[in-house]
């Protein structure tokens, strides 16, 4: 049964004590046992309802899915079990991904209500991981502009999450796959509208594409095209991109156009302080060399270049090896033109081993390079650590996490500021890459030891990652990608203390850049971790982080306060569940009175209706009577309640057995001449009957509700309300008979269940 119709206040004005000093024992006991019973049907119906999805998911049987969920969150908000065991995150996955697969409007309108009902109904808040599995259904339904749609619209959906990188990738992979370079194009210029800026790699996916599907082979104009966009994204020169465009052209036979492609992207690219002069010729020819006739030809016309005197040995050494990731290349040209390789020429053959797919060579290349000398980069051991750690189908395996973490600790022991380095020649990617680890690298790292189910190792590696980056001053750079890791981390913490520890260490060291929306979404993660030692959140913690959301200059808004005061109304039914202890009930209403106390003397938030409904709900759901009507009080003499602070109270009178509190409210709300919604009506007939006023509430069914408007009508929910509880004294029969006597037209539209006599 619920503590809201158990627990009699304590401490009231007389007015109040009175009331309850009149109200009858024995019907206040009659009362505890109906709604005991009332409560177990109500959960036998659920489990019933959540077996039939369940088998409706397993039998693909979409239909079944589109009666039976609606119903099943409708029984769930009538008793308030809100709880993530009545369907779990897993559960709800499996119901969006086959939702999702189908594709079709209305299937997509049920995963949008799906992702609204979480909160209140299961307990749970959409994350991108939920939108990251409807994105990989819609895929295999096949139609890329439902999911263009999806993602674009990602921002305005349940949980207002913008969509990520990767799965903007996602989408954008799958239209390389389906020749779509038109809506990739489309697709790249909508992503920024949508909270995702795109990147290089990017625009990478949408050159493929343009040379996959193109014919004839696209103009040297196209990519200038495409250049433009680049730039009004504010990118900066990417030797991955300039390599891409050459060697595509090259493939194809078009050299000349590789080149000019590539001095093309140069020009428009290369800081002219950081570039190189206009490419002399004999490097064109020794490209052109290399691409027709392999390494040792293109080694044999560097020869003769050099007794020119007219070459540079480490440039053409670089020419010679861009498209190649064989040891042997290297190895050959350095013996042949008396040069050593540096970290530069070894960097290529690693990049273009990982970009064939082939990790295990570029490891090898990895590990020659060591023998020979090189001190590695960033950009020489990213796109190794970047290939052992993606997560994008399944978790990367503890050997492969284990690989990058040496890598790492190769890079990490290498002094970035030890000038000795330079002698080997710059990154391989130019002057934006650190010696050292950079961000992209941590990123890596971190999401594949969040990913890990071995909990007990890869967590003190994560804090050791945090540690180095917090000593190296490096921050995630943008707001998604820190909010989403510090959140996967988080969920690995054992108690509150290591996860605001963990949020420290990412979000407010010099250079993190949480937006407003990123403190809101890490607020609500923090308020949801399912730490069982630690069923409440920390006010301490959760005000400290709205204190650092303030001091970075964002305002607070009132969600601050709904999320949290909307978790801890969540505990409190998990709590009359019987998944605490009754002792956890004072900790519980002593925290949501803190946050009252805090958003009383919060001069920086001025509290709207929805704000005190939910104090007002979370003070009745936890059989603070006396408190709930302190806040109806002042709302109503304010002016600011509507149509849910009326439901609210009426359903705080009906569980508090307070008859007098009710009828004065009603009364005066009908003098007001306020006007009652649906909802407003059911709360009033279930309030009657909660209160063992049965006659009345039929009566008021059938002579009054709805008499002056239309729009509020008696309907089959306000009838189900009043044969529940006349099961309790076998008057559903009277009832039945009373409704077909005044409400003919009504009765006829009944289901059969019903009507049928008890």
């Amino acid at each position: 049964m619920s503590l809201r119709g158990a627990l009699i206040p304590v401490g009231r004005s007389s007015f109040h004590r009175s009331i309850f000093h009149n109200q009858s024992l024995d019907a206040f006991i009659t009362t505890r046992r109906y709604l005991s019973s009332l409560e177990t049907l109500s959960r036998q119906r659920i489990e019933a309802l959540v077996h039939k999805l369940h088998k409706s998911v397993w039998t693909n049987h979409l239909a079944d899915i589109h009666k039976c969920y609606p119903v099943l969150v409708e029984d769930v908000q009538k008793v308030k079990t809100a709880s993530p065991s009545i369907l779990n995150r897993e559960q709800l996955r499996d119901l969006l991904d086959i939702l999702a697969a189908s594709g079709r409007s209305f299937d997509l309108a049920l995963i949008e209500r799906i992702l609204s009902d979480m909160p209140d109904v299961f307990s749970l808040q959409p994350t991108p991981d939920d939108h990251t599995a409807v994105i990989r259904a819609l895929i295999r339904s096949g139609n890329v502009q439902t999911i263009h749609r999806w993602l674009v619209t990602m921002p305005q959906k349940p949980g207002h999450i913008n969509p990520s990188l990767q799965q903007w990738h996602l989408f954008l992979e799958y239209c390389r796959e389906k020749g779509e370079a038109g809506i990739i194009r489309v697709a790249i210029k909508t992503m920024r509208k949508s909270g995702c800026r795109p990147t290089n790699a990017s625009f990478k996916i949408l050159i493929e594409a343009l040379f996959e599907t193109s014919s004839p082979v696209p103009h040297v104009n196209v990519f200038s095209s495409v250049m433009d966009d680049m730039m009004k994204e504010g990118l900066r020169y990417d030797p991955a991109i300039a390599a891409s465009l050459h060697l595509w052209y090259s493939k194809l036979g078009h050299n000349r156009r590789a080149s000019q492609v590539e001095r093309l992207y140069h020009s428009r690219f290369m800081n002219p302080k950081e570039g190189r002069k206009e490419e002399p010729k004999w490097n064109n020819r020794l490209r052109n060399e290399a691409e027709k006739h392999g390494t040792r030809a293109a080694v044999n016309l560097c020869k003769i270049y050099q007794q020119k005197g007219t070459v540079s040995s480490h440039l053409a050494l670089l020419t010679i090896l861009r498209n190649s990731s064989n040891l042997n290349d290297l190895r050959y040209a350095e013996t042949e033109l008396g040069v050593q390789a540096n970290v530069v020429h070894w960097s290529i053959l690693i990049n273009n081993a990982v970009r064939s797919g082939d990790v295990t060579m570029a490891l090898s290349i990895y590990t020659h390079a060591q023998k020979s000398g090189i001190r590695p980069d960033a950009a020489m051991v990213h796109p190794i650590i970047s290939a052992l750690c993606r997560t994008t189908i399944k978790p990367p395996s503890e050997a492969a996490i284990d690989q990058a973490l040496i890598l790492y600790q190769d890079l990490a022991n290498t002094d970035p500021f030890d000038e000795s380095n330079t002698s080997q020649g710059t990154s391989a990617t130019g002057p934006n890459h650190s010696p050292g680890p950079d961000a992209n690298i941590y990123n890596s790292l971190l999401r594949a030891l969040s990913s890990s189910a071995n909990v007990s190792k890869c967590y003190p590696l994560a804090m050791s990652l945090l540690d180095d980056m917090q000593a190296r001053n490096i921050s995630m750079g943008d707001s998604m990608t820190t909010t989403s890791l510090t959140i996967l981390l988080m969920r690995k913490s054992s108690d509150l203390s290591q996860a605001f520890d963990i949020y420290r260490r990412i979000c407010t060291t010099e250079g993190s850049v949480v937006d407003a929306e990123g403190y809101t979404v890490l607020l609500n993660a923090f308020c949801k971790l399912s730490l069982a030692r630690h069923p409440l959140p920390s006010l301490r913690y959760y005000f400290e982080m709205v204190k650092d959301m303030r001091n970075a200059g964002h305002s607070l808004t009132v969600e601050v306060y709904t999320i949290l005061l909307r978790q801890l109304a969540s505990l409190v039914t998990r709590m009359t569940n019987h998944e605490y202890p009754p002792t956890f009930r004072d900790d519980l209403i002593a925290a949501i009175r803190r946050v009252h106390n805090h958003l009383t003397v919060d001069a920086s938030i001025s509290p709207d209706p929805p704000l005190w409904n939910q104090l007002m709900d979370t003070y009745q759901r936890a059989g603070c009577f006396e408190e709930a009507c302190k806040i109806w009080d002042m709302v109503y003499l304010s002016g600011r309640f509507d149509n849910a602070s009326v439901s609210i109270i009426l359903d705080a009178c009906g569980f508090a057995g307070a008859w007098h509190v009710a009828k004065q409210i009603y009364s005066t709300l009908l003098g007001d001449g306020f006007s009652f919604n649906q909802r407003n009506w059911y709360a009033w007939v279930e309030c009657l009957c909660r209160l063992g006023k049965l006659n009345q509430a039929v009566k008021m069914v059938c002579l009054e509700m709805g008499k002056h408007q239309d729009d509020v009508a008696p309907d089959v929910e306000t009838v189900r309300i009043l044969l529940k509880f006349a099961s309790e004294t076998k008057q559903q029969n009277e009832v039945q008979s009373r409704i077909r006597q005044y409400l003919p037209k009504l009765w006829e539209t009944l289901p059969r269940e019903l009507q049928q006599p008890f």
